[in-house]
């Protein structure tokens, strides 16, 4: 169930509890952002934005993280339990990341890394499939 939704212009945010396919108890936080170089130009000096995106225009930027054990929207993942956290970095051909928006919902593959390093090493990858919506 989300506690926070918040969709405009093809960016949004869908946080909130969910299950794991074994029904462990996970908090999700999903996030997608379309921004033009125009946009990001007009807080941040051009060179900033150059030396950071390239040429790429539109800068897309997606992600997700599962905290396995946390329960609430300002809590925190115990340290014994697994963190995971995938992102698509579009502007320099990186992605670990693949999602699809439609109506209220996305859904998503990728590979993840565990920042608590419970179950891998920083650098271990995992694949694992996603799909939320706004309730």
């Amino acid at each position: 169930m989300s506690e926070v939704c918040i969709a405009a212009q093809g960016d949004f945010i869908i946080e909130g509890l969910g299950e794991a396919s074994d029904g462990t108890p996970v908090w999700v936080s999903i996030s997608h952002s379309v921004e033009s170089r125009a946009e990001l130009e007009e807080f941040m000096v051009k060179e900033m934005v150059e030396t950071l995106y390239g040429d790429a225009d539109p800068i897309i930027s997606s992600s997700v993280t599962v905290d396995f054990g946390r329960s609430e929207l300002f809590g925190g993942a115990p340290d014994d339990q697994p963190s995971f956290s995938a992102a698509a970095d579009h502007f320099s051909g990186k992605e670990a990341l693949d999602l699809n928006a439609s109506g209220s919902g996305v859904s998503g593959s990728g590979e993840a890394s565990d920042h608590n390093y419970v179950v891998g090493q920083w650098d271990d990858l995992f694949p694992f499939t996603f799909e939320a919506g706004c309730g």
